[in-house]
Order: C-alpha cells, then structure tokens, then sequence
C-alpha cells in the first residue's frame, strides 16, 4: 500500500513539472524601451535652434533680463537681447534651468514657469571695525604682466632700464623679460617717504633688506577716508590702527572672497544688504543662479538639429 501512494505521488510530481516547463514564461521587464512610434520628434530637445520671446523676473517683479527691449529700458537693463531670442538648447549662456525649460515643449506653447535658485546665496559677513599693523613689509621683487607694465609706465621693458610712474610709489629696475612677464626689482632707500597705492597717507622706509622692505605707515587719528565699503575714520594707536566702517545700506560695492586655500576670487558687484552696530551683510548683487525666478517664455519656432 505504501509504495502505491509513494508512485502515485510521483506520478503527480513530474506531471506538474511537465507543465510548468511548457508553458510560457511571464515577461517581469517593466522597462522596456518606447517604440519609434512612442517618440515625439517635434518636441525640442538638446541642440536644437529655438527662437522665442522671453521675461526672466525676480519673485518681488524686478525684470532681469529679457528680449522685450521697451520693457528692459524701462527696467534700466543695460545689456539685452533685441527681438526674438535664437539660441540652441543647451548652448544658451544663461542660466542652466533657462535652457532646461524648453526642453520637451514645442513651438507655439507659452507659459510662466517659477524657477528655483541653483546655488546658495553669496554672502558675506564684514565686521565694521577692522585693525591694521603700521609696520608692515613689502617684497621688493615685483611681476609684471607684459601688458601691465606697459600699460603702467608707457614703454617697452627693457633689461637693466628704469621704469618710474606716477600711480606707482616706488621706481624699478627691470631684471628680466620674458614673452608674458616683467620681473622689476624695488629702488628704495631707508628714509624714503612714499604713499602706498591703496592708502590716503605716508609710509616712511624703515629698513632695506634682501628680498623685503621694513615700512611705517603714518595716518592721521580720526582722518576720514572712502574705502570699497563707503566712508570709514581712521583711529591711531603706537603699533597699528582701527578703520571703523560706515556702510551706506542698499549700496552696490566691490568685493572678493577669500576661500579655503587664501586665494581671493575676482572682484564682484555686491549690495549692502544688512549693516549692524557691529558687522553688515553683503550680498552678491545681480547673479541669477542664487535668485528665485519667474519665468514667461513664448516658443515662436524651432530647427530640429540634424542627428
């Protein structure tokens, strides 16, 4: 009895096996590719020459920028773009997300789209009271660009040559030349009374060594001078002195950034955005990618690329 239900169980066994092996399997594939017939080749893609009119505006409605030349004069841009917009996707130099807008639109469709900030906002906290050495060194070999020398001093270098200027405190001796660079060495004598480029009031030189000079700057207590952030006074002390800052809120400036390393970026526009007993804000004035946006755009007409 026991081997009859053993053989009938394996009757049942390969049967099942049987018939899953011959029927067909299930395709799990979820993600197959569309057919040609999925595709929308009329929609704009990477490469393609899109012509549209266009109204980039901050979330309070200042215009930024824009092809609209009546509403751009109005808004006080200086730099637009007159008539239709043409551009190819992707090559546009705005703004990444200008570009990613189009993408998968077609010609004739408008809209207003809002677009997020792509970086953090450039600030910097600047402290209203800043304190200076006197004495102070300076090297006594300088680099010139080939430009900048002639620029300065309104002739060619030229080796072993005396170059002097009026925008320039001390005069050089030029050591060598190449096809970029001027390499100058410093003529300054102890004694010599000069004002630094940058500064409203005599250094006299202290010491002359090798490869540096030895200077002591000399303002005057309570002098007022302009500096990138507005006015500032000046307050001496024996062996450095205090600039107390007196920014003007809402003004535009000039300024750079150190970073981690100590190099400092270029110089760009920034606006006095807070201004404290002890500190003020800057922020970088006029860059999009930190700026929420609204966006009109109307396609007028697109040129597929040719794949």
């Amino acid at each position: 009895m026991r081997k009859a239900i053993l053989l009938f169980l394996l009757v049942l066994f390969i049967a099942g096996c049987n018939n899953f092996m011959n029927k067909p399997m299930k395709d799990t594939n979820t993600s197959l590719a569309p057919s040609l017939d999925d595709i929308d080749e009329t929609a704009i893609r990477k490469g393609d020459l899109v012509s549209a009119n266009y109204v980039l505006s901050l979330e309070d409605g200042t215009v930024v920028d824009t092809n609209n030349a009546e509403l751009a004069k109005k808004s006080g841009l200086k730099n637009y773009a007159t008539g239709p917009y043409k551009f190819i996707v992707d090559q546009s130099n705005k703004i990444k997300s200008f570009d990613e807008t189009f993408m998968g639109k077609h010609s004739g469709e408008n809209g207003t789209v809002s677009l997020s900030p792509l970086e953090p906002e450039q600030k910097s906290r600047i402290p209203r009271e800043q304190t200076f050495k006197r004495n102070i060194r300076i090297p006594i070999y300088r680099r010139f660009s080939l430009e900048s020398f002639e620029n300065i001093f309104k002739k060619p270098p030229i080796v072993r040559d005396l170059a002097f200027s009026n925008d320039i405190p001390f005069k050089y001796q030029i050591v060598n030349v190449t096809d970029s660079s001027v390499y100058a060495k410093m003529l300054a004598n102890t004694g010599d009374e000069v004002t630094l480029e940058g500064t409203y009031w005599s250094s006299i030189v202290l010491t002359n060594f090798e490869k540096e000079i030895l200077l002591r700057q000399n303002p005057e207590d309570n002098q007022e001078i302009t500096t990138q952030f507005g006015n500032a006074v000046v307050h001496v002390y024996l062996g450095y002195f205090n600039l107390t800052y007196y920014p003007e809120l809402g003004a535009v400036v000039n300024h750079s950034v150190q970073s981690v390393n100590g190099q400092y970026s270029s110089l760009f526009e920034y606006e006095i955005r807070e201004v404290n007993e002890h500190d003020f804000v800057l922020r970088r004035y006029n860059y999009l990618p930190q700026e929420k946006l609204v966006f009109e755009y109307e396609i007028l007409d697109v040129i597929k690329s040719v794949k």
